[in-house]
């Protein structure tokens, strides 16, 4: 019965490892954010038709 109580305190150690990939996931949100401030730049590139201008109004 000795045996068997060695195995199952290893395997405990196993699931720590799993918490270290959930970090991971954290980083991808980031990505997602830069790709919002691409939308903004289209805005600003509309030209006024008297001035030639960016113009506020869009």
């Amino acid at each position: 019965m000795s045996q068997i109580y060695v195995k199952k305190k290893k395997k405990k150690k196993k699931k720590k490892k799993k918490k270290k990939k959930k970090k991971k996931k954290k980083k991808k949100k980031k990505k997602k954010k830069k790709k919002k401030k691409k939308k903004k730049k289209k805005k600003k590139k509309k030209l006024c038709k008297i001035t030639g201008k960016p113009s506020l109004l869009g």
